[in-house]
């Protein structure tokens, strides 16, 4: 009795142990994946930014920008942000131009959105922040990960969310739950 319990709790630990190694494995993929998308549009931006007007810089980025949509109904975007965080282009919605982010709190971390913004323009670092924000497509709250490259006087920033690790991670444990349950019938 008890080495059969001793083998059910063993194996459970090890597949919750195997599902956040997989989570965070596919978690730095997608954000691998960010990164690299975030900087080839940066490289192509930067031969706009030069020798030009903020005037003329902000409409080929807006030209740029507004055709570079991807993933779940267009979910994925770029946007451009001056060293203030006010937003110069925002292909989701025109209307927020001239306006700040949703201050939302940084997942695991005591600053904003806004305020993380405004501290990357500051170093002229790049960086990947994290947060909770509503995914257009089903409403729900989960985690977004964005992407913040200072490119001058300005900030591009792409995000994507990171749903599909979830999914990855609950699968792996309804599966490995299913296939323990199935050898102990």
């Amino acid at each position: 009795g008890f080495l059969l319990l001793g083998i059910i709790v063993l194996t459970l630990l090890g597949n919750m142990l195997t599902a956040h190694l997989v989570y965070d494995e596919i978690r730095v993929a997608i954000e691998t994946g960010l990164v690299n998308q975030v900087q080839g549009q940066a490289h192509s931006l930067a031969a706009d930014y030069k020798n030009r007007s903020q005037a003329e810089f902000i409409a080929l980025a807006t030209a740029a920008l507004e055709k570079n949509r991807w993933g779940e109904q267009g979910a994925g975007y770029f946007f451009l942000a001056d060293a203030q965080a006010n937003i110069l282009v925002y292909p989701p919605d025109h209307q927020r131009i001239g306006k700040k982010l949703d201050d939302v709190m940084l997942y695991e971390r005591n600053e904003s959105l806004n305020q993380a913004l405004i501290r990357i323009a500051r170093s002229g670092e790049p960086s990947l922040v994290t947060y909770p924000y509503v995914k257009p497509a089903d409403q729900q709250r989960i985690l977004k990960t964005a992407y913040i490259y200072p490119l001058g006087q300005y900030l591009l920033v792409g995000g994507i969310y990171l749903d599909s690790a979830d999914n990855v991670f609950y699968n792996y444990l309804k599966h490995s739950g299913v296939i323990l349950v199935s050898t102990l019938v």
